[in-house]
Formats: structure tokens, C-alpha cells, sequence
């Protein structure tokens, strides 16, 4: 949510195992074991499918400027036809690719950051955005930022439920700053509280998310 054009502008696709005896599991339940096993890149392809056909009916009632925001293995990036996979999927539901965005963990930079950055140039090349998921949270080196053409950085949801006050979360003041400086987006997540709201506002933020 924008919070100064008090407008809905992106969602993100969240992945839930339905298990029929544990009940619903979160990625973390799943994702590294999937990992493991060499499962994840099947995975991540249904995911791509199911948002990009969810996205395609919104757009058909009309919610044509909302942005899906879809997670990112960093073993995906180990394929050689992620980025050929991703367009292709975009194109067969008539998606625009700047309604799409991928995330990307910090240390996905860092690890064979040749390679990564090569398919990442190639994705915002197509005009799909790439979002920093959790940013702060992993090996910062802000070096990687003048090297991959990354549009967003997502505060992780640990800065924002220990806010109290603006000057409470000095990280969450850099965060926007480099945001800035970079000519970046920057969106807080885990957003639950009208204070956090405030606060984020006050300390330059202006894209939420969460269940508030």
C-alpha cells in the first residue's frame, strides 16, 4: 500500500504447504528441505505459473496497475533458463513484465555474483523489477548495490515491530537513505500497527505491507 496515495499498488505471492497431517506449514517449514532434494526449481516454476494466471484475471476486472511480487530460490539462479522461463510465463498470460517483481536475498549477490548478475541485468533488461527481500538482514556489502541494477529494497519486518518513535531504528534510517541515494524503492514489511505507520512515514518510507 502506498500510504500517501492511500492506494493498493502490489501484492506478494505467499507459498503455504496444505499438509494433511501438520497442518498449514510456512516456507521455512519446507523450502530448505525442497532445497535438498533438487525440488525447489518445480516448485518455484508452479509458483511463477499460479501468480502470473492470478495476476491475469485481476487485470481482466480492471485492476490493471497492481504488481505481483514473487520469491526467489537462490537455486534458481543456478538454472540457465531462469530468465527465459520467467518472460516466457509473462508472456503466455499477457502479463506487462514491469508488473512483475522477483526477490532476491542479499546473499545471492554475494554468492557467484558474476553469474547472478548476468541474469539479473538480463531480467531488468526485460523489465521485470528485482527487489532485495529482508534487506539488512544478510550480508550487507554495499558495494553489490553499484553493481546490480536491483530496483527495491524490502526492510525486513524485525526492523519494523521494534519500532518506537522516528528515532528509534537508526537502521531503518539508513535503509531509506541508501534507498534514496541509490534511486531505489523501499518497502517495509510486517506493517501491523498504526504507530508503525506513522513512524515509517516519518523516517521516509511511504510502501507498506502487512496486516494492518
Amino acid at each position: 500500500v502506498s500510504v500517501s496515495r492511500r492506494q493498493i499498488i502490489g501484492l506478494e505471492a505467499l507459498l503455504r504447504w496444505n499438509h494433511p497431517t501438520r497442518g498449514t506449514l510456512t516456507p521455512n517449514g519446507f523450502i530448505e528441505i525442497a532445497e535438498e532434494l533438487g525440488l525447489i526449481s518445480e516448485i518455484s516454476r508452479w509458483v511463477l505459473e499460479e501468480a502470473c494466471a492470478q495476476l491475469a484475471k485481476w487485470r481482466t476486472n480492471g485492476h490493471m496497475d497492481v504488481r505481483m511480487s514473487v520469491t526467489m530460490s537462490a537455486l534458481d539462479f543456478d538454472r540457465s533458463d531462469i530468465v527465459p522461463s520467467i518472460t516466457e510465463c509473462l508472456q503466455r498470460h499477457a502479463l506487462p513484465p514491469a508488473r512483475m517483481e522477483l526477490e532476491i536475498t542479499e546473499s545471492l549477490m554475494m554468492n557467484n555474483a558474476a553469474g547472478v548478475k548476468l541474469k539479473v541485468e538480463e531480467l531488468r533488461g526485460a523489465g521485470i523489477s528485482i527487489a532485495i527481500d529482508d534487506f539488512g538482514t544478510g550480508y550487507s556489502a554495499l558495494a553489490y548495490l553499484q553493481q546490480f541494477p536491483v530496483s527495491t529494497l524490502k526492510i525486513d519486518r524485525g526492523f519494523v515491530r521494534d519500532l518506537d518513535g522516528p528515532k528509534s531504528n537508526p537502521i531503518i534510517s539508513a535503509i531509506t537513505g541508501i534507498a534514496r541515494g541509490f534511486d531505489l524503492d523501499v518497502v517495509a514489511e510486517g506493517v501491523e500497527q498504526l504507530h508503525q505507520v506513522e513512524t515509517l512515514q516519518l523516517l521516509g518510507c511511504d510502501i507498506m505491507q502487512g496486516y494492518y
